[in-house]
Formats: C-alpha cells, structure tokens, sequence
C-alpha cells in the first residue's frame, strides 16, 4: 500500500490466477446487474440487491414481514407438486431474528401461498456458472500473455553447474524481469552458465495468445447478451449474414430472462396487491430496440415489394384488354377491306406474269441469234 495515497495502487499480480478470476467476475457483474431496471419496487428491496440475489443465487423467495415485503435466499424443498417443483422455501435472516419455512406459490390464481419464488433462468444456475468458466480461462490466458511478455527480455533458458553460479544467474534474471540491464560481475558466471534458446517463436506465441483472448471475451459478452464479434483472427470487415447470426444468439438467452422475471411480477403483483415492472435496460435496451427498428423496416419492405407486384400485375391486366379491344376493332375493319385486297392481289399476280413471259421470250431470241451465229462461222 502506497501511503501517499488513500487507496492501493501497488502492482497488479498477474500470476494470482484465483484471484484475477474473482476480480473478473466481479467486473462482470458490475456489468449484468445492470441489465434489468426495476420498477415501482418497494421501498425494502432494493433494486442491487434483487439483481443480485437472481444472478447470484439463479431465484429469489419474495414475501410479507411484519407488514412489508422483503427478499431472502435460502433453499427449496418440501414434497414436490405433481410437476416435481418445491413446495417449501426455507429461509433465515439473523438481522430480523426471523426463520420461516414458507409455501410456495408457483402458478398465477394461488392466492394462498406464503411467499412468490422468481427465476433467474429456467435451471436455476444464475450467471456465476458462465462468469466462472471464462474468467478461468482468461485468467489462464493472461498469465500465458504475461509470460510470453517477458520472455521477449530473454528469449532463453539459463543452466548452472553450481550454487555460487546460480545465484548469479537468478540476480541476472531478477534484474531482466523488472526491466532493468543484468550485470554480470564474475568470470565464473560466464564460463559456468549455459543458454539454451526458446524454439517457439516469441512474436507468434504472442499473437495467438491475443486472439484466443479476444474470442474468450467475445464469446463471453455473447453469452450474457452483449453483442461482441468473434472475428479476433479476420482482419476484414464481417458481413451482413454474420452479424444477424450473432444477433440470432444473443436474443434467447436475454428474452427467456426478462421472461421469467416478468413473470415474477405478475405473480407478485396479483398475490401482494403490488404494481412492481421490469424492462431491459443500457446495452441490452439498444439491442432490443435495433433488432426491433430492424423487424419493422423488413415488414415494411415486403409489405412494398408485394404493393409493388400487384401494381405490376394490374399493369400488365390492363394493358392485355387494351390490346385484345385493338384485335377486335382490327377484325371488324378486316371484313370491308378483304374484296379489295383480293382484287388488288390478282391485279399483281396478272402483272407478274407478263413481264415473266416478256423476259422468256426475250432469252429465247437471244439464245437462237447465238446458235444462228455460231452455224455460221461453221460454214465459213
């Protein structure tokens, strides 16, 4: 602890792997607790603290005390109903000096029950379960990048034959790690210690260690609904079908949520006479708002498309009966003018004829003053 100030600010200990995790964890849930907001609650549950008990616990047990209501975690048993549910919550809080084992209420109508039990999800696992998994695997993950990192000082391994030559070693390092020039102040350390070089490549070691962080992280904000790309290893741009996929797997997980608690307060409301709501809220809102805007523009574009074919079809309809209405108009006209038309073509065909005939004749008596002249030269 640094004391010129009035909070830590000594180094981050990356090598702490269990608590890194934690620290994520914690971060995430700064981050999920803000994904609901609560309305019209009562002024003994406090809206942190709901969202703390579903996401935590995965249920929250809601009854009436001494004349308010309050929220508890405890545990579900009793003989199960006939769809194999918990009939009882047992509860205990040593603040008020009060332990209960309560019925519960599970249906919408049961107007009877001692206390309203809310989901977080339909298994009751909560959110831990998913912060768990991934802040384990970043904080693994970390600790390799912080590693490679350092390694970057010295890509090698150093042996000593002896402890004197050891020690000297280990000060060399010592001094690498905190990013300070090792000095080596004996002969012995040069002739005694040998390196043995990393074969791994130390830069591409580091990028894929990048990359496989970033698919971690995105892969984890997917799970909780937030809408983070999993293309850390593509350099350009995503397209059009690769986000709507990954809008696709975001939305159940968040609807089957609000659901739930939605649920919850309908219950609530009809067995304490409340009037408590729920909504998304902060990223989770947008989201639901842009995949909305987005359902409604594409609604509206097939809506267009089919106006715009029945335009066409009514188009095309009637431009068919205005040209059937021309045929009939021409077939009447056809019926006056067919004698003409028969005479002016045998006028024609007359005409053809002789002038056939005319040149026939024409290549006869050429042909015959030709033979005349070819018998004469004969003679001669």
């Amino acid at each position: 602890m640094n004391n010129e100030y009035t909070y830590c600010t000594d180094l981050y200990k990356l090598e702490e792997k269990e608590d890194n995790a934690r620290d994520m964890i914690k971060d995430m849930l700064n981050r999920t607790l803000a994904m609901f907001k609560w309305g019209n609650l009562p002024n003994t549950i406090p809206e942190r603290n709901l969202e703390l008990f579903f996401q935590t616990d995965g249920f929250v047990i809601l009854t009436e005390h001494e004349g308010g209501w309050y929220i508890y975690n405890g545990g579900l048993g009793g003989e199960p109903d006939q769809l194999y549910r918990p009939t009882l919550a047992t509860i205990a809080n040593p603040a008020q000096n009060w332990s209960a084992q309560l019925t519960i209420g599970w249906d919408k109508g049961d107007t009877e029950c001692e206390c309203v039990v809310g989901l977080n999800d339909p298994l009751m696992t909560g959110f831990l379960p998913i912060h768990r998994k991934y802040a384990s695997e970043i904080a693994e993950n970390e600790l390799s990048i912080w590693l490679a990192n350092i390694l970057t000082r010295a890509p090698w391994l150093l042996s000593a034959q002896n402890e004197k030559t050891k020690k000297s070693a280990q000060n060399f390092l010592d001094n690498i790690f905190t990013g300070k020039l090792g000095v080596v102040d004996e002969n012995a350390f040069l002739e005694d210690v040998k390196e043995h070089l990393l074969t791994n490549s130390n830069h591409q070691t580091l990028a894929s260690l990048i990359q496989l962080h970033q698919y971690y992280k995105a892969d984890w904000f997917n799970k909780i609904g937030l809408n983070a790309m999993q293309n850390g290893m593509k350099k350009e741009a995503i397209s059009d079908s690769e986000e709507q996929m990954n809008q696709d797997i975001l939305a159940p997980f968040v609807d089957i949520c609000l659901k739930l608690r939605k649920d919850f307060c309908e219950r609530v409301n009809e067995r304490y006479g409340l009037d408590i709501t729920v909504e998304l809220a902060s990223s989770w809102e947008q989201n639901q708002k842009e995949q909305e805007i987005a359902l409604e523009t594409a609604e509206n574009e097939e809506i267009n498309s089919e106006d715009s074919n029945n335009n066409e079809e009514e188009n095309l309809d009637s431009s068919f009966e205005e040209k059937t209405d021309e045929g009939d108009s021409d077939s009447d006209n056809g019926d006056t003018s067919s004698a003409d038309d028969g005479e002016d073509s045998t006028d024609t065909d007359k005409l053809i004829s002789e002038i056939s005939e005319e040149i026939a004749d024409t290549v006869q008596e050429i042909l015959e003053e030709e033979k005349e002249d070819d018998d004469t030269e004969k003679d001669e």
